[in-house]
């Protein structure tokens, strides 16, 4: 965690020469997560909680006429505790993403901005609570779509992130040292972000 804090300073203190007057800006984001889970209704015997997580990660701004183009880097944690009923075999999972948006923007009473566009799925990697453990894969491709301010240099947004077909997210939990087959429990991963960033 602070390799990946000290990475992204560091990218941030590369990009501050960049001149306000450019077509290209570039900034810092970060915020927090809300993540609605969603199970498949075939996994009846199974329940989820969610808990807030957090993201940040680098952005920036190129302006071309009424529209901009927004590329992100975003890293994301998330945790979710899964219950399976019968058993009360559950397990806290942790799940570390980076994805890249490529956002596009217009604004609305040259205030509000309008943003939407895909969301590209670099890695995803997850540790589990003992006794489990948790693989977790995600569409490559996903979307995000929000509304966001500019105070001066400050940026505000709130984001949904979602998927474009039905397919979910498969988290499979094996019991460790055990001859127990493994549980495949399928569930859709949307959430809300809530950030704020600067632009330099």
């Amino acid at each position: 965690m602070k390799k990946t804090i000290l990475l992204i300073l560091m990218a941030a203190a590369a990009i501050t020469g960049a001149e306000a007057k450019s077509p290209i800006r570039f900034g810092v984001k970060g915020g927090v997560t809300a993540q609605a889970t969603n199970l498949s209704s075939k996994m009846k015997d199974w329940t989820v909680s969610s808990d807030i997580g957090f993201h940040l990660g680098l952005q920036s701004r190129v302006h071309l006429g009424v529209v901009t183009i927004q590329p992100e880097l975003i890293y994301s944690r998330t945790n979710y505790t899964l219950l399976e009923k019968n058993s009360r075999l559950s397990t806290k999972a942790r799940i570390n993403s980076w994805d890249v948006p490529v956002l596009v923007s217009g604004k609305l009473f040259n205030l509000i901005r309008v943003a939407a566009g895909p969301v590209f799925n670099l890695s995803d990697d997850a540790s589990s609570s003992r006794n489990t453990q948790v693989v977790p894969t995600r569409p490559a491709v996903t979307y995000m779509a929000g509304i966001g301010i500019d105070l001066r240099k400050v940026t505000l947004d709130v984001r949904y992130h979602g998927q474009f077909s039905k397919s979910t997210q498969q988290v499979i939990l094996d019991l460790v040292n055990s001859s127990s087959p493994s549980y495949p429990v399928k569930a859709g991963f949307n959430s809300w972000q809530f950030s704020v960033g600067y632009l330099f």
